[in-house]
């Protein structure tokens, strides 16, 4: 194709043109455990351990993933799906938004998988990114103070009462 100008006349083969746009590398850019009216806060951020694990309580299993692609201007042409392994082995799309929350996730280990793709490509030419999260179960020293509750809950007075009878 020729173009004239003011300067000259500029020229170029379409075909030459790389129609193979890469997305650019998707990064993880917030975790944040949903908060508690008591504790003052909406959400608080999370950070994994030296191997990139993220380790929640039993009680701090509602939280949300944030993450965007590295090249910005790619921002608006991006579409993102997710995958938490472990407790669905499905792709979910993220709509409208780069984030996906999860809330009250039983206990067990779970690998988020996120991946994007241009808005014109297929998913076969999409990046992807990975976190793991484990959620530890309650435990003994978690539930210590289930005696008291039934104590204080009348419980004591029924044994007590049972001893007594005999």
């Amino acid at each position: 194709l020729y173009f004239g100008s003011p300067t000259g006349v500029c020229y170029f083969n379409p075909q030459e043109i790389n129609q193979n746009r890469k997305v650019s590398p998707i990064r993880i850019i917030g975790c944040q455990r949903l908060g508690s009216q008591s504790e003052g806060t909406l959400y608080t951020m999370m950070s994994p351990d030296s191997q990139g694990v993220i380790h929640l309580k039993y009680n701090e299993n509602t939280f949300k993933f944030e993450f965007t692609v590295e090249n910005f201007a790619q921002g608006a042409y991006v579409d993102y799906a997710y995958m938490m392994k472990g407790l669905e082995d499905k792709w979910y799309d993220v709509e409208g938004g780069k984030e996906v929350t999860f809330r009250k996730l039983p206990p067990g280990r779970y690998t988020l998988r996120i991946r994007a793709k241009l808005k014109n490509q297929d998913w076969k030419d999409a990046t992807e990114t990975e976190a793991t999260v484990i959620v530890h179960p309650a435990t003994m020293a978690n539930m210590v103070g289930i005696p008291y509750l039934y104590i204080a809950c009348g419980g004591g007075r029924l044994v007590l009462y049972a001893l007594l009878q005999t």
